[in-house]
């Protein structure tokens, strides 16, 4: 499903679901990142819990991150900076995300 398709869907599970299929359909295969936190308790529980964001946990390959950058700047960087809180890496700096974003991290 192309990205304008998943950002217009409606509220509930399915908006939260669609996105997170997106992301890892840019993985190759064996290299999915697995969707955590309060997304996966939303889709767990039909949406009895509501989230805002997606956290997933795996490396970014640097092709992956070229094509969250190609989508916006904006999305891929939160995306990058939630590797980095993953990594441990609360104080990564905005070069090194960018970095990242075209060597991957």
């Amino acid at each position: 499903m192309e990205l304008d398709r998943v950002l217009a869907l409606g509220e509930g599970p399915t908006k939260t679901a669609a996105p997170a299929a997106w992301v890892q359909g840019l993985f190759p295969h064996g290299a999915v990142p697995v969707l955590v936190g309060g997304a996966a308790v939303e889709l767990y529980t039909g949406g009895a819990y509501v989230t805002g964001d997606l956290d997933f946990v795996g490396r970014v390959p640097a092709p992956v991150a070229r094509a969250l950058v190609a989508v916006g700047a904006e999305a891929a960087l939160r995306a990058l900076r939630g590797l980095a809180r993953r990594l441990g890496r609360r104080d990564a700096t905005n070069e090194e995300i960018e970095r990242w974003a075209q060597e991957g991290p």
